[in-house]
C-alpha cells in the first residue's frame, strides 16, 4: 500500500474560506454538493423538478439546500 507524505499546504488551502459569492462545497448523502441558498420569491418561482432533494426552510431566510455537482468531462 502506497503512502503520501502529509502536505500541510494543502490541507490550509482546502479548508480556506470560499471566495466572495461562492458557495460552500459540501458532501450530502456521499455526493459532492454545493450548499446554495433561495428567498421565498425564488424558491416559489423555482419549477418543483429543479429543486433539489434535500433542502430546508428556514425562516427568514428562505431555503437552503444541496445542490449536486456534476463532473467536469
Amino acid at each position: 500500500m502506497m503512502s503520501y507524505p502529509l502536505r500541510l499546504d494543502a490541507i490550509f488551502k482546502a479548508s480556506a474560506t470560499p471566495p466572495r459569492g461562492a458557495s460552500p462545497l459540501i458532501f450530502a448523502d456521499g455526493v459532492l454538493c454545493r450548499l446554495r441558498t433561495w428567498t421565498e420569491g425564488e424558491w416559489l418561482a423555482l419549477p418543483a423538478s429543479d429543486r433539489p432533494m434535500r433542502y430546508v426552510h428556514a425562516p427568514g431566510l428562505g431555503y437552503v439546500g444541496a445542490v449536486r455537482v456534476e463532473p467536469m468531462e
